[in-house]
């Protein structure tokens, strides 16, 4: 494995507001039905979120801001020491 070099960028106060504190509650690729609703031809992952206030949150993988289609979720796990153990992304699919 190649040595990723990791780069931390402070997220907007909404994004952390939103994110911080949060628990994965629920994951799942988007059905055909919710592709054709957005206009897509790929399905994006989903993922909800209870957030500290006890809200859930939807976010979905775009392949850009204005939502032109579904994207890739980029995931890299670290150990205590900061250290990469596991590198992977999460496609989007054809369905």
């Amino acid at each position: 494995m190649s040595e990723v070099k990791t780069m931390i960028i402070k997220a907007g106060n909404n994004a952390r507001e939103l994110l911080i504190d949060s628990k994965v509650i629920d994951v799942r690729y988007m059905t055909s039905e919710e592709v054709t609703s957005f206009g897509w031809y790929k399905s994006g992952l989903i993922i909800w979120l209870k957030n500290k206030k006890g809200n859930t949150v939807q976010l979905i993988a775009q392949q850009d801001d204005e939502g032109n289609d579904s994207g890739v979720l980029d995931y890299t796990e670290l150990d205590k020491e900061g250290k990469i153990i596991k590198s992977d992304s999460f496609y989007n699919i054809h369905i």
